[in-house]
């Protein structure tokens, strides 16, 4: 990112930022001497209307608090009232709380970059749907959360944050005489974003019979001075002279959150995303039909989903596929940008696939996937939060 569009984009954060402080103490005024929980038959029953504008107001106060809990340094200052929630909601709060402090701290004392200094989220409104006191709101978080510790040549490339994209599904309960927050809810199955506490669940995605005899690569951080080497101990030589293919790091830039539209999307897309950025990026299918599609040597994307492989949109049939097209990588930290690498969280095999989009002057190399929608994403941090997690760095040429 150039030097005037990295101003121009932290002045508007900065504004951004000023507006949801403002927005959260204004929600939490207005909301003193409401009861957090409702006595048997407080309820009224008649709930006037919801304005919208207002929930996306308490929306928005909630979930930059929620980031900012993970971060050293905020620089917003929100602060929800307890009484703009629901109890159960207060309950949730606390112990999601209590483990994203423990992620911060950890990232603190373990992080290449030192952990998180401040976090701007924006809340987008969608869809309200009312039944008597019950109000449904649709939004859409954009965060982005940046790095405490950078140097100038990473501020001057944009790789001083990364950013998640998350749609969930607020519930408000009219109690007393006002709209309280009752649940915050992300769609299930994807990876979770920093401010989601859990391990990612497992995707049922349909796999051909067969088994996957690769062996994990190591995640062992290497010294400082070897991490943005290209080459490490029991890599094969042809690894020192790779090239980049700028291409593929191109379409996963552009299409990380805009999504391509000549192309289906997929409940669990990262796979899909992948196979997009590197037919981009000269890759090209092999096979075709519907009598095909289970077969684990082809790959290739047709007008429906009959007619689309599954090595196309599955991670472990693409990484069947793959693995005879592609360099097996001892390490993760040997891939290079334009490589990808496919995560097993549970040992019961392959559930995500990434795109490796860039390297730190720190080496902490950053990936770019879909569900949930994620730019920039640490490496180094995807480690020190999945300890258990299996990964299969995988290089392209």
């Amino acid at each position: 990112m150039r030097g005037s569009q990295r101003s121009t984009e932290d002045g508007l954060m900065t504004r951004w930022a000023a507006i949801t402080a403002v927005a959260g103490a204004a929600i939490a005024a207005s909301l003193n001497g409401v009861p957090a929980t409702a006595a048997p038959g407080e309820a009224s029953t008649s709930a006037p209307a919801p304005v919208k504008t207002q929930l996306t107001e308490l929306a928005q106060a909630y979930m930059q608090s929620r980031a900012d809990q993970l971060t050293l340094r905020p620089t917003t200052k929100v602060q929800v009232s307890t009484r703009a929630l629901t109890g159960a909601l207060q309950r949730r709060r606390a112990w999601e709380s209590a483990r994203l402090a423990e992620n911060r701290e950890l990232l603190r004392r373990e992080a290449l970059d030192g952990g998180y200094s401040h976090a701007v989220t924006k809340v987008t409104p969608g869809k309200l749907a009312v039944t008597g006191n019950v109000a449904t709101f649709n939004v859409s978080e954009f965060t982005t959360l940046y790095s405490l510790k950078v140097s100038e040549a990473d501020r001057a490339r944009g790789y001083d944050w990364e950013s998640y994209r998350l749609p969930q599904t607020l519930t408000f309960r009219y109690v007393g005489d006002a709209w309280l927050l009752d649940t915050v809810t992300a769609p299930t199955g994807g990876v979770p974003v920093p401010v989601q506490v859990g391990d990612p669940q497992p995707v049922a995605e349909p796999q051909v019979t067969g088994t996957d005899d690769e062996r994990p690569a190591s995640t062992t951080r290497p010294s400082t001075g070897a991490l943005t080497a290209d080459v490490q101990p029991g890599e094969p030589q042809r690894q020192r002279s790779r090239p980049q293919n700028k291409h593929i790091i191109w379409y996963a830039e552009k299409y990380v959150y805009n999504y391509n539209r000549a192309y289906r999307r997929y409940d669990q897309d990262c796979t899909n995303f992948v196979s997009q950025a590197l037919r981009h990026g000269g890759k090209k299918m092999v096979g075709s039909g519907a009598k095909n599609r289970r077969n684990d040597k082809m790959w290739f994307y047709g007008p429906t989903k009959k007619s689309t492989s599954f090595t196309w949109a599955a991670a472990a049939n693409w990484g069947r596929f793959w693995s005879y097209r592609t360099l097996s990588l001892a390490s993760v930290w040997s891939t290079i940008p334009s490589d990808v690498i496919q995560i097993d969280w549970d040992g019961g095999g392959k559930d995500h696939t990434t795109v490796v989009v860039g390297w730190k002057s720190n080496g902490d190399r950053l990936l770019n996937y879909h569900t949930n929608d994620r730019q920039h994403a640490s490496l180094d941090k995807l480690l020190k939060t999945y300890p258990k997690a299996r990964w299969y760095p995988r290089g392209v040429f």
